[in-house]
C-alpha cells in the first residue's frame, strides 16, 4: 500500500474523531512520501475532523508544531486549513496559528454579543420546551395523577408571567425611545 493509499485509509478509519495519534500517523505517512501534500486529500466530504488529521499531521511532519499543539489548535486545523500557511518557519507559523485562534474566538464572541443583544438567549431552550409540550397528548392527560396536572398548571403559570415580564420590557424600551 504506498502513502497516498495509507493516507485515504487512515482518513477514512480514524478521520471522524482526530486524535494525536491520528496526526502522528499521518505525519509518519507524509515520510513515506515527500511528494504528498493534504490537499490531495481534500474532497467534497471532507469534515473538519480529517481536516485536523490530514493538515495536522502534515504540520507535524513538516516540524511546524508538536503533536499536542496542533490537537490543542483543532478548531483552527478544522476551519481553516485552506487558509494556512504550511511555508513558513516554525515560530511564523505558530502566530499564524494564534492569531487565527485568536480570530476564531474573537468571531464567536461577536455573535454571541449579537445573540444577546437581539435577546436570542433562550432560543434553544424554548425549543426543548416545546419539544416536550408536543410529546404529550390527550390520552396522557386522562390518566395523569392531581400531582402531574398541578405541576402542569404551574409551567403554565410561569411561561405566562414569563411572558408578561418580556412584553412589560417591550413596552418600557418603547416609551424610553418615544421620549
Amino acid at each position: 500500500m504506498n502513502a497516498k493509499e495509507k493516507g485515504s485509509a487512515l482518513l477514512r478509519l480514524r478521520g471522524a474523531g482526530a486524535t494525536v495519534e491520528s496526526i502522528r500517523q499521518m505525519a509518519d505517512i507524509y515520510g513515506e512520501d515527500d511528494t504528498l501534500r493534504p490537499n490531495y486529500f481534500v474532497t467534497q466530504k471532507f469534515e473538519s475532523a480529517k481536516a485536523i488529521t490530514a493538515f495536522g499531521g502534515y504540520a507535524l511532519f513538516k516540524g511546524l508544531m508538536t503533536d499536542e499543539l496542533i490537537y490543542a489548535s483543532r478548531d483552527v486545523f478544522g476551519a481553516e486549513y485552506l487558509n494556512i500557511d504550511y511555508t513558513l518557519s516554525p515560530v511564523a507559523f505558530k502566530a499564524q496559528i494564534d492569531a487565527l485562534e485568536a480570530l476564531q474566538i474573537q468571531e464567536a464572541s461577536e455573535k454571541a454579543s449579537e445573540a444577546r443583544s437581539l435577546g436570542v438567549t433562550i432560543g434553544d431552550a424554548v425549543v426543548a420546551v416545546n419539544k416536550k409540550i408536543s410529546q404529550i397528548n390527550k390520552s396522557d392527560m386522562v390518566v395523569a395523577s392531581e400531582v402531574t396536572k398541578h405541576n402542569i398548571r404551574l409551567a403554565i403559570s410561569s411561561l405566562q408571567s414569563l411572558l408578561g415580564e418580556n412584553t412589560l420590557q417591550v413596552e418600557v424600551a418603547k416609551e424610553l425611545q418615544t421620549v
